[in-house]
Formats: structure tokens, sequence, C-alpha cells
């Protein structure tokens, strides 16, 4: 697929969001960025998402998500073991590396993004940040099915239920694979394929008046969640402002869509940053993912202020995941030549 030069502005303003969120501890900043940038990813993976055969979805998912999923799981899993064995090393009282190690298996499995999920397993932790990829599968997988159903009134009705039955079994039961957060994921996923699909982008670009209305509209529903302290949070499942804060993220969406286009044709050197940004999402997640759980780790030996440290883990996972690319493309394209010879 030909890429879009606003779609990749998009996804880069969406990274840089997610680096900010968790590295910048300012609530305001944080909480008009939780308003929109969860739904934003999905929303664009939705608008990008192609229809072809299951064995094709199901190969290029395993590719572009739960391979990266499960190189950071190992990753992460690798380094804990060498924090505990130096941890061991050093203390009176050492532990046991076995439960460590079944404890982050056990994880991979649940792929739970918090560990105040409700219900969760007192023997169960969260993965981290990858949380995302994983459920980003499953909800690619439901897609698949819901667009199978002839009728578009006979999709929403499914995509609804989905999500209700969700709501209900997240606010009983926890249950493993990230399925509850790929449920939470098919409505935006839905929503950004019916964009693309009918080209609605097009048929309210034209208007001045509805892109006023839907920045206000946004802006407003990020002075409740402050207000409020409810920033928005799709992986709980849960409404503490009874759907506004779905409709904020609607048009927060649209907001940063034509933002992103104005970018694209007013600012070429932003625009050339973000795109480059946009196109390495999943480097700079996964770099991102084990940079948090191993700063868990060293925070307490880094006698740098919060504000600054987060300005330059934000920079090193951006230029150790372009590094890396480069590297792994770089050995990739080296085999392949010989194997060609």
């Amino acid at each position: 697929m030909k890429r879009i030069g606003y779609i990749d502005v998009m996804k880069g303003i969406a990274i840089l969001s997610v680096l900010v969120g968790h590295y910048i501890a300012l609530r305001s900043v944080g909480t008009a960025i939780w308003s929109f940038h969860m739904p934003l990813f999905v929303f664009i993976s939705g608008y990008l998402y192609k229809q072809q055969e299951f064995r094709g979805l199901l190969k290029r998912n395993l590719k572009n998500y739960m391979f990266p999923y499960v190189i950071v799981w190992g990753g992460v899993l690798l380094s804990e073991l060498i924090v505990y064995s130096v941890f061991n090393h050093l203390s009176s009282e050492p532990m046991l590396l076995s439960d460590a190690f079944i404890r982050r298996i056990i994880s991979g499995f649940y792929g739970l993004a918090s560990n105040s999920t409700l219900h969760k397993p007192d023997f169960v932790i969260k993965i981290g940040v990858i949380w995302f990829l994983n459920a980003l599968f499953i909800g690619e997988i439901m897609l698949f099915f819901v667009l199978k159903i002839q009728k578009i009134t006979n999709q929403i009705i499914s995509v609804a239920g989905i999500i209700v039955i969700a709501c209900i079994q997240t606010a009983c039961i926890c249950i493993p694979f990230g399925i509850n957060y790929g449920c939470a994921f098919l409505g935006w996923l839905y929503m950004g394929y019916i964009f693309r699909k009918h080209n609605l982008f097009d048929k309210i670009d034209g208007s001045v008046i509805v892109k006023a209305i839907a920045v206000v509209i946004w802006l407003i529903v990020i002075v409740l969640e402050y207000l409020t302290n409810n920033s928005f949070n799709i992986i709980h499942l849960s409404f503490p402002l009874y759907g506004v804060e779905i409709i904020g993220a609607f048009f927060g969406i649209l907001s940063i869509r034509w933002l992103s286009v104005w970018i694209e044709n007013n600012l070429q050197r932003l625009a050339e940053v973000l795109m480059k940004l946009g196109r390495n999402t999943i480097w700079i997640l996964c770099i991102h993912a084990i940079d948090i759980e191993l700063w868990n780790y060293a925070s307490g030996f880094v006698p740098v202020p919060k504000m600054l440290m987060g300005l330059i883990r934000i920079a090193l996972d951006i230029i150790l995941a372009m590094h890396i690319k480069h590297m792994v493309l770089g050995f990739r394209n080296r085999k392949l030549r010989r194997t060609c010879i």
C-alpha cells in the first residue's frame, strides 16, 4: 500500500504523545495526551486495514505485531534475570530466579497493560507497553470476522455487542491474551475502516465550521477530564464521564488529522521528521517498552530531575530505535545477498 504523508505525520504525533505521556509528569499534558493518543493509533490501524484472506492477515499480523511482542517480552525477561542476578550477588536476601522467570513468562501470556487491572490474579504482572501490539493483533482478527457480515447495520450491531460483552467481562473476570483490549480496540478499528472505505474525511474537510466545532468540543472534554481527574483510559473499558470521553477522543482524532494535513502542506521539515517517526512507530514502541521496564530498577541511581530525564529518554528511545532498525535491516540485506550468491 502506498504511504499517505499525513497519515505518517499522525502516527509520528501519536508515538511522540506516547513518549511524552509516559515520561513527562505533568497532569495537564498527560490529560490532553490520554484524551486521544491510544484511540488515534487504533483508528489509523483501522484506516489502513486491508481486506484479505484470513491466512494472509494472520501471517501479516504475526510478523508485524506478535514477532516484536515476543522479542521485547524475551528481552525484558533476560534483562530482569540479569538484574536479579546482580541483586542476589549484592543482597543478603536473594530472590529465586525461577520465580522471576515464571512470573514474566505468565505476564506475556496474559498481556495485561496495568497492574491495577480488575480481578488480576496475584501471580500475574503487567507486560508493559507492548500490550498494545497484542491487543491490535486480537482487534484486527475480530475486525476480519465482523467485515464478513454483509449489512453495515449488522456490522455495527456486532461491534457494539462485542464491546458491551467485553465491558461486562472486564468488570467480572480477568482473562488472558489481551482479548478484552482487542474488544476495546474493535470499535476504533471499525471506525477507521469505515472512514477510509466511505471517504468520510473528504466529506467533512471543506467546512471550517465543522473543524472549529470539533476542536472546541475536544478541548471542552479535555478540561472536563482534567477537572474531574478522569483521563480517558481505553484499557479499563470503564467510562466515568458516561461516554463523553469517547466523543472527546473522536473529535481529538479529527483535530490531529487536520493538524497533520496542515503540517504536511506548510511545515515541510517538521513533516519530514514526524513522517520518519511515524514510519518507525513499532521500533520506537519496542525500545520504549524495554526502557520503561528497566528504568524501574535504575531510576534510584540517576540523580537527574524527572523532566530533564524524561526529555533525555525520549531522545534516546528514538535514536536507539533508528539505529537498531538500521542494524537489523542491514544484517538481513547482507544475509539475503549472500543467499542469492
